[in-house]
């Protein structure tokens, strides 16, 4: 039987700004030599066969010469409608949920199993628990967070708050802005500390500045769960208001100042190339030496090709902002950031806020996922790799591996053929072309090393602390 490489979240890009080619596999691969998938039933029993292109999703009453997407998917979009739990609905969200289902019999064999503490599985194991023991969840109310709220209010002075805000962004709690590792835009073997404007609780800018109707009604349901959610943290009704006046303030502020979405398309905008003495100069109050400094990143070596600044003028606002705006008002969005970031985590109370909000007002869903789908993809989502990697230890042998690895040999040795064979290209563009396509690295179904969470602390005490 033929080889099925592409069964799920699946995809080849090949990116000439980038270099790059990747077969790629999202959360718990799904790439595998003649795999038979379980359709969802009660007892889980019947098997669906992939066998490429389904014909029977083809509408024959519509003339491919008219309109070939109806074609080709006018069956499948007359009998499915997007699940209450979605935002949207495809084939391949369909194929997902065969994916799920597999994640989740790992996930439950390695809770179940008798694995070694220090086992990856027991690992997965112990935070799929975590995340489906929502009877220790509910009791903890919104206790794991109560630490990092006690560690804001004591903060005294800016210098402090930089320190916290970079713990903060260490773990993933929100920030002013957002900092990533980059390969450089210009030599993408060089990997580079990027710094992008962020500190938005709303999708982007726009949401924030439009004056039309559906935005302002928006910005006030979004006020409305802020409030909600400090009035579960102990704060009256009237405080909670106030509060919820300034974090939309500095939100608003910090929205005003940023590069609008088209700007940022633009390669050569987002392009500020600094070396570490230059970006402590032109933005001395953010105190940058203080934040690598607790992310860990402080040695020169990090820096010593520069570093990029994608969206400067923000830069330059942020820092007099945060000069000038009162302490108190910074610790109330801090605040506000660590308890948007962590409410799925937290008590129902927390959550059905949360839902309520970033599900049903933003992406219209209307009803939550069973909470073991929420489980999963919580895990695949922080250690995906550990299921990952069980995952293809079943269904994606080296050998099937390396059957797509010739395949993609294959077509680039068709895309040289080809390019010798254009007859408008002369020979020194063709010459570049043959260069680009020798830099461009393959990446297929998973990595050649996985990733090693031997120092990872996991418990099953607590989700959010996981």
């Amino acid at each position: 039987m033929p080889l099925f490489y592409f069964l799920n979240l699946i995809w080849l890009k090949i990116n000439f700004h980038k270099t790059l080619i990747i077969i790629f596999v999202f959360g718990t691969c799904l790439i595998c030599a003649n795999n038979l998938f379980a359709q969802e039933t009660p007892e889980d029993t019947t098997i669906i066969k992939v066998t490429g292109v389904d014909t029977t999703n083809f509408d024959h009453s519509v003339s491919p010469s008219d309109d070939f997407y109806r074609y080709v998917n006018g069956k499948w979009l007359n009998r499915n409608k997007i699940p209450a739990g979605r935002s949207r609905w495809s084939p391949i969200f369909e194929l997902n949920g065969n994916n799920e289902k597999i994640a989740r019999k790992l996930l439950l064999q390695s809770m179940n199993g008798n694995y070694g503490k220090e086992s990856s599985m027991k690992k997965a194991g112990d935070f799929y628990f975590s995340a489906m023991d929502t009877n220790s969840i509910e009791k903890l109310g919104y206790d794991p967070v109560k630490p990092y709220l006690e560690t804001i209010n004591n903060i005294n002075d800016k210098e402090q708050y930089v320190k916290v805000l970079a713990k903060l962004s260490k773990s993933g709690l929100g920030s002013l802005f957002g900092i990533a590792a980059e390969p450089d835009d210009k030599d993408n073997s060089n990997v580079i500390v990027e710094l992008t404007q962020g500190g938005l609780g709303l999708p982007e800018r726009d949401y924030y500045l439009a004056k039309d109707p559906q935005s302002i009604d928006i910005r006030n349901k979004y006020s409305d769960l802020i409030v909600k959610l400090l009035i579960l943290t102990g704060d009256d009704h009237g405080t909670a208001e106030s509060k919820a006046q300034k974090i939309m303030d500095i939100e608003t502020h910090l929205a005003d100042i940023s590069m609008d979405n088209v700007t940022m398309r633009d390669l050569k905008a987002t392009y500020n190339k600094m070396s570490y003495d230059q970006l402590l100069s032109k933005y001395p109050a953010l105190k940058f030496e203080i934040f690598f400094e607790i992310l860990g990143i402080n040695d020169p070596e990090y820096f010593r090709t520069g570093l990029n600044v994608e969206t400067p003028d923000f830069f330059a606002s942020l820092n007099t902002y945060f000069q000038t705006e009162d302490l108190e008002n910074l610790k109330t969005y801090l605040r506000w950031k660590i308890l948007s970031k962590s409410s799925q985590f937290l008590s129902s109370e927390f959550r059905n806020a949360y839902f309520d909000f970033n599900s049903k007002t933003l992406r219209g869903i209307k009803s939550k996922q069973l909470r073991w789908k929420d489980a999963v993809n919580i895990v695949e989502s922080n250690i995906g790799q550990i299921v990952g990697e069980a995952f293809v230890k079943q269904n994606f042998s080296p050998e099937s591996k390396e059957k797509v690895k010739q395949m993609v040999g294959n077509i680039l040795l068709s895309l040289k053929d080809r390019i010798s064979n254009l007859e408008w290209m002369n020979e020194d563009t063709k010459k570049k072309a043959y260069e680009k396509i020798s830099t461009f690295r393959v990446l297929i179904g998973y990595p050649d090393k996985w990733k090693d969470y031997s120092s990872l602390e996991i418990s099953r005490n607590s989700l959010f602390n996981n």
